[in-house]
């Protein structure tokens, strides 16, 4: 059996501008949701404010609080963005990452932003 090769148009276009690069992110991860993040979460948005990035999370837990929420977006969010090279690449060209979070036993909606990574 062959194997069959990426399409050019399904490769992240590393070279392109920020922009571009951000509209390819949302677009591409757009179609993949929802997803299943945990037995607790489900990401089910994300969207572009310019050169930011928006992921949505649903929590599906009741029993989870907003301020654990906090808690674990602000220690696990900067290592999901700027751990990963192509999120990365896109931070220190401008652009930015939201992490939100909304749903079952959450007191107020909790959001992080990583707009810079070291």
């Amino acid at each position: 059996m062959a194997r069959e090769t990426p399409n050019a148009e399904s490769r992240f276009p590393a070279d392109d501008s920020v922009d571009e690069r951000v509209e390819y992110y949302v677009t591409r991860l757009g179609a993949q949701l929802p997803m299943r993040i945990s037995a607790e979460s489900v990401m089910d948005g994300v969207r572009r404010n310019g050169l930011e990035i928006e992921l949505h999370y649903t929590i599906l837990d009741a029993t989870i609080s907003s301020q654990q929420v906090e808690d674990y977006a602000r220690q696990t969010a900067p290592s999901q963005t700027c751990d990963n090279a192509m999120t990365a690449a896109m931070v220190r060209d401008g652009a930015a990452f939201r992490y939100s979070y909304s749903g079952a036993g959450l007191q107020r909606p909790v959001s992080v932003l990583i707009d810079q990574c070291d």
